[in-house]
């Protein structure tokens, strides 16, 4: 798996298409980095696995693959400076099939078919940012926010429900982890 591929020769788009090497686009990490854009059509047309994925929190002070999806989507239609060049079907595909496929997992999962994990997002997609929604995936990926999402299944086990992760005492997670980043700043 390669990741980022924001550097990328025309010899380089052929060896990773030839080799079938998958590659995960961090349009959020790049774009905050400033390290350069990948070329994700010209990676398409060559025939090359693209998955979506969201870099660390050190690279991208997040983990949200809603934004990250509309990210990959605006990043390329702003560089190509074409609309349609990435549109929301392809980028949900590199969230969820790609991204799969990236990690080495496309033969059980990314794909809601018999005999694939159950891994679900439920998004509520009743907030004004919706609406007026013509086209569902494009309103998943342009105006949907992590926020949204209500319910999380992971292998068909509920994460997420209602907003909440009921494995898990929120609070008390986020406080150790404020209080640990307070002592690595002070000792760094």
């Amino acid at each position: 798996m390669l990741n980022h591929c924001v550097h990328l020769s025309d010899r380089d788009i052929e060896l990773i298409a030839a080799t079938g090497s998958p590659v995960v686009h961090d349009p959020t990490s790049n774009m905050l980095l400033g390290s350069g854009v990948a070329l994700i059509p010209r990676l398409r047309a060559a025939g090359a696995t693209i998955g979506l994925g969201c870099d660390g929190p050190a690279c991208t002070n997040g983990q949200d693959m809603i934004e990250n999806m509309k990210y990959a989507a605006l990043l390329q239609k702003v560089v190509a400076r074409q609309a349609d060049v990435v549109v929301a079907e392809e980028v949900f595909r590199m969230a969820t099939s790609g991204g799969a496929a990236a990690v080495g997992l496309g033969d059980r999962l990314g794909r809601l078919v018999p005999g694939f994990l159950a891994d679900v997002v439920l998004v509520d997609a009743t907030g004004p940012h919706m609406i007026p929604m013509h086209d569902p995936l494009a309103a998943l990926v342009y105006s949907a926010r992590a926020a949204d999402v209500d319910t999380g299944l992971v292998g068909g086990r509920i994460v997420v429900r209602h907003g909440e992760v009921p494995t898990l005492d929120e609070e008390r997670v986020v406080s150790d982890v404020a209080r640990r980043a307070r002592a690595v700043r002070r000792s760094a």
